[in-house]
């Protein structure tokens, strides 16, 4: 008899429909970035330390626009980007995306997130013109979005956490050496919005800074804190190169216990020139990058494992193994697409 049809991927809990695309609008903000001061391999972003540059105030549109500009995302986008990140980085689990805002839309209210968009300095400053090309602002409203949470009062292991650690997120405290299941944090990560087929044929489509990212927090008192992160460096040698690896940034020993009580702002500027380009469809913006700020569930790879093939509670996506016979023509079909003959006298 044939073989029986490859199964089905089960997917349990998918994401909930998109909401509908917001009207185009401005929002004109000034944010104050602190000076990117030279270290032992460089600058804070990243840059060689030629590029080290002053404090710099810029002004950004965080609005939303049909060709692309400003800083907002569409829900679509968004929900895009849950689904990239849920796909390359499947042992960080989007519990409650932070950040989205309320705004109008044909039908009412929609949500939108948040991108990198091109920005202007508002100096006179020489090298302002080519220090921070664009930027990006995430603000939390932590009481507002613990109020629409469904999870909020919850955390890993299903245990109430009702009137303290929201989420069960163990809020001021540094990243263990080691993860456990079901510990939960407050993660940044970024995702280019366009790719080129290069990349994406080369790279797995994982969490990447912007090149030259410089993040600071602004907390409810006013005050600043610049926060490093591990990031591609630039190479002395050649400046157009940038190499090296890409590591999320956890924000959770940022927030103190009674620090979901008040808003926190988040802002990165970067080195990336935001420009249009030709690709199928159309003209798109590139080097724009979507910035997802989440409450994430950690799963270590061997329970990971176990809930993918149903062995163990708690899985987002069932995956069904193939009959021997299934696979046995698979791997037949597999050495026919890969063999070459040479012919010779």
């Amino acid at each position: 008899p044939p073989p029986s049809p490859p199964p089905i991927t089960i997917i349990r809990n998918p994401l909930p429909p998109t909401k509908p695309r917001p009207l185009p609008f401005s929002d004109f903000h000034r944010t104050l970035f602190c000076p990117d001061l030279v270290t032992e391999r460089g600058t804070i972003s990243g840059c060689v330390k030629n590029y080290s540059r002053p404090e710099m105030l810029v002004e950004f549109d965080r609005g939303y626009h049909l060709d692309g500009s400003g800083g907002s995302l569409d829900n679509a986008q968004c929900t895009d980007v849950q689904n990239r990140l849920n796909t390359w980085d499947p042992y960080w689990k989007i519990v409650q995306e932070l950040g989205s805002r309320d705004v109008s839309c044909e039908d009412g209210i929609t949500s939108v997130g948040t991108r990198t968009t091109a920005c202007l300095p508002v100096t006179t400053n020489p090298i302002a013109s080519t220090s921070i090309p664009s930027c990006a602002m995430v603000s939390i409203d932590f009481r507002q979005e613990i109020s629409k949470s469904t999870s909020a009062n919850r955390d890993g292991k299903g245990r109430s956490v009702q009137g303290f650690r929201p989420w069960g997120v163990r809020w001021g405290k540094a990243p263990p050496d080691s993860h456990q299941l079901g510990d939960r944090r407050l993660i940044m990560r970024c995702v280019p919005l366009h790719r080129t087929p290069k990349e994406e044929k080369k790279r797995a489509d994982m969490h990447l800074w912007p090149l030259g990212s410089f993040v600071q927090i602004k907390f409810a008192n006013g005050c600043d804190q610049v926060i490093p992160v591990i990031q591609r460096k630039q190479q002395s040698h050649d400046h157009s190169k940038w190499l090296g690896n890409c590591r999320p940034l956890d924000l959770t020993k940022y927030v103190t216990g009674s620090g979901t009580d008040y808003p926190l702002e988040i802002t990165i500027c970067t080195k990336e020139v935001i420009e249009g380009a030709l690709k199928r469809g159309g003209e798109v913006l590139m080097n724009s990058y979507a910035i997802n700020a989440a409450i994430c569930e950690y799963t270590p790879p061997d329970d990971l494992y176990n809930q993918l093939m149903g062995k163990a509670e708690g899985g987002e996506v069932l995956m069904p193994k193939l009959s021997l016979r299934s696979a046995k023509r698979m791997l037949k079909e597999c050495i026919v697409n890969n063999t070459i003959s040479l012919d010779s006298d």
